[in-house]
Formats: C-alpha cells, sequence, structure tokens
C-alpha cells in the first residue's frame, strides 16, 4: 500500500477497481496505465490554453482531469483540478500559473502514488 495520505487518495475507489479485474486481465493496470499516459497530454493542453489566455479551455482540460482522476481516489489532483477549474470558469486568469504549477506538482504525487499501488 502506498504512503499516501487521506487527503491525497480515496483508497475505496482503487479498491473498487482493482474489485472489477480478474486473474485474466489487468484491468487495474490498464486503467491505471491510461490516466498516466492522458493526464500529461492534458497537462500540456492546459499550459498552452494559460499561455493563450482561453479561459474555456483551461476550464474544460482542468475538468476533464478532475473527472479522471475522481474517478480514481486521487483527491490532491481533484482538488488542484478545481482551483483551476474554478479560474476558468470565472475568466479570473490572474494566479492560474500558480494554480496550474500546484497542479503540476500534484500530478507528479499521483504518479508516484499510482505506481506504488501498481506495485502492491
Amino acid at each position: 500500500m502506498s504512503d499516501a495520505t487521506s487527503e491525497e487518495l480515496d483508497r475505496s475507489m482503487l479498491a473498487e477497481i482493482r474489485d472489477m479485474s480478474t486473474p485474466d486481465d489487468d484491468l487495474f493496470g490498464e486503467i491505471i496505465d491510461t490516466y498516466l499516459d492522458d493526464v500529461p497530454k492534458r497537462i500540456a493542453g492546459l499550459h498552452e490554453a494559460i499561455a493563450a489566455g482561453d479561459a474555456d479551455k483551461i476550464h474544460r482540460a482542468a475538468h476533464t482531469m478532475k473527472g479522471s482522476s475522481s474517478n480514481l481516489g486521487l483527491l490532491g489532483m481533484v482538488a488542484a483540478c478545481q482551483a483551476v477549474v474554478n479560474a476558468g470558469r470565472s475568466g479570473q486568469l490572474d494566479g492560474v500559473e500558480a494554480k496550474a504549477a500546484a497542479l503540476d506538482q500534484a500530478f507528479a504525487r499521483a504518479r508516484e502514488i499510482l505506481n506504488q499501488e501498481r506495485a502492491e
């Protein structure tokens, strides 16, 4: 079990995904791999939207990541995404770069957590 805190991870969400896996498949690993492949692309798109000052694209990118992070119980990512979602939704982009940097850090931690969980 990873050393993730209860503020970072809702383990019940990962347990549900593990329970859906069978000995003949690695659904758990496939879902983690998909998430770890997809989110960096979305983060890159988020940074492009920030550079362009496009509040709608900022909102959509962060909202999508928030949903997939929530499905995995990655509470730290959900919180970081929500801060960016709020900025994009309101159009108040002052400080959004710092919020995106916090999201980058939250994803680095989420990747660590998921890799530890997968190894168990």
